[in-house]
């Protein structure tokens, strides 16, 4: 593991939801190992099933930080659990699941409990989905160019989102019943009072979110109604699943 001086909190989390998960733990593992190794600052949560792996990663790595939060009992699981909500009609069956979707939406219940903890006293945060380095298409450019926006100063007040359509792409009954790419869901980068900021307009906004549309669906398409309907402005840039994502280092 490099000895490096980081700027970032690294947030991530490794559930299991989904049933005969495909890619098995040991792949999801290998590839959060390469950005372990990296030396980041990593806070990560685990459930029953994942914790134990997570433990093992945690002694070899003392740049993880494994945290624990009270899932179901987060503010955002809840709305998601307190109804039978209508899922997406074209959804993969077997991987949007009740339980995975509303693990989408938890993500910014895992940053806003990193950030008030805060082990690292790191201004700025990010989260990356857990399995994040199996999209790079050249992996040791687009792992150094992590390594690298971990070290640089970064804007006072920000809140960096990839994604891949246009806001005219947007559509009510598409944000319902399809996934919408305005943002890639895989990355998101902020100061801690941005993504705070983030956090409090999914506390009052979602509720409604859910109520008007009668259906539980992908964090993405939530983070686009919130930009279209409520006038929500991340500083978006253009990005799609794969090494694009770290173009961020070229915007702060």
């Amino acid at each position: 593991m490099n000895n490096i001086m980081t700027n970032i909190t690294f947030v991530t989390c490794y559930f299991h939801v989904v049933e005969n998960e495909k890619k098995p733990a040991s792949w999801r593992l290998a590839h959060f190992e390469k950005i372990a190794s990296l030396g980041l600052n990593i806070c990560v949560y685990g459930d029953a099933t994942t914790t134990p792996w997570l433990e093992q990663l945690a002694v070899k790595y003392p740049n993880i930080c494994l945290l624990n939060i009270l899932y179901d009992k987060t503010p955002i699981v809840r709305i998601c659990q307190s109804k039978d909500w209508d899922l997406p009609s074209n959804r993969n069956h077997e991987k949007d699941t009740r339980e995975y979707l509303t693990l989408m939406n938890a993500k910014i219940e895992f940053v806003h409990d990193a950030i008030l903890k805060n082990p690292f006293q790191t201004n700025h945060f990010a989260w990356m989905d857990f399995s994040m380095a199996y999209l790079f298409h050249n992996p040791e450019d687009s792992l150094q160019k992590l390594q690298k926006l971990s070290q640089i100063n970064l804007p006072t007040n920000f809140l960096a989102i990839p994604g891949c359509w246009s806001l005219d792409s947007f559509s009510i009954q598409h944000i319902k019943d399809k996934i919408h790419w305005r943002f890639c869901g895989t990355f998101f980068i902020g100061d801690s009072n941005s993504i705070q900021q983030f956090y409090k307009l999914y506390e009052t906004h979602f509720p409604k979110f859910l109520l008007n549309m009668r259906c539980l669906t992908w964090e993405v398409n939530f983070w686009a109604w919130l930009e279209v309907c409520e006038g929500w402005k991340p500083q978006w840039y253009e990005s799609d699943h794969n090494d694009k994502l770290m173009n961020i280092i070229e915007i702060v």
